[in-house]
Order: C-alpha cells, then sequence, then structure tokens
C-alpha cells in the first residue's frame, strides 16, 4: 500500500455523488506546489472520500480551503488517441481542515475570518470522525 500526505488548496468544487449501491462518494483535487522559483510547479492529486463521512465533509469543504489529506495513494494511467497519461490518485482516510469557519458573501468566495473557528465540542457532534 502507497500511502500519501498531500497538503495543499482544494482546487475546485467537491462534487457529492451516489453510486448504483447508493453509497456516497466525495470527489475533489488537491493542489500542491513543489519547488520554488521558477521551478516551482504544481502537483494535483484526484481525492476520494466514502460514506457518511463524504456525506458530513461535503458542506465543509470549498475551492481555495487548505487541506491535508491522508488516504491510500494510486498512480492510474490511461492511453487515449494515441497519447498516454496519468494521474495520481488518494482514497482519502484522514483529512484535516486548515484555517478558521469561511465568511460567505453570497457568491461562494468568503475569507476564513480570525476567532470563527468552531469549538472542539461542536465539531465532534457534526462530523463523525
Amino acid at each position: 500500500m502507497l500511502q500519501l500526505v498531500i497538503s495543499g488548496r482544494i482546487g475546485r468544487d467537491v462534487q457529492l455523488r451516489r453510486t448504483q449501491n447508493n453509497d456516497a462518494v466525495l470527489n475533489f483535487t488537491v493542489a500542491s506546489d513543489v519547488g520554488y522559483g521558477d521551478k516551482k510547479t504544481t502537483v494535483w492529486v484526484n481525492c476520494t472520500v466514502w460514506g457518511k463521512r463524504a456525506e458530513a465533509l461535503e458542506p465543509y469543504l470549498h475551492k481555495g480551503d487548505p487541506v491535508t489529506v491522508i488516504g491510500e495513494g494510486n498512480i492510474r494511467t490511461w492511453e487515449k488517441d494515441g497519447k498516454s497519461g496519468a494521474a495520481m490518485t488518494c482514497r482519502v482516510s484522514e483529512i484535516a481542515l486548515q484555517g478558521g469557519k469561511r465568511q460567505d458573501d453570497g457568491n461562494g468566495s468568503g475569507d476564513n475570518a480570525p476567532g470563527d473557528t468552531p469549538g472542539v465540542d461542536e465539531l465532534d457532534s457534526e462530523i463523525p470522525f
């Protein structure tokens, strides 16, 4: 098993969907910068969370939010029209939300406000992990 630890920002809004068996699955990407200066590049990782945790996390994850994810990694390769490609994937087992509570201004691009971080008891009652 390949264990990944990725710190970065969520690259697009999360997508919660249901499988044919009615299992919840949450998909999102995490962008992490590697290197510095002219050699700086961004590594994109496709992340997946399953089950009740996916449903509980969906309202808390937004594009641009900083997160750290830990999970089982894999590299998915494909070939189409004579071109090949690869994508790094992570089946998330743990996730840490970085920063404070989001202040939404109606268009989904709120800033994190210091001092607005929910208490531990509040998070324990809302997120089942």
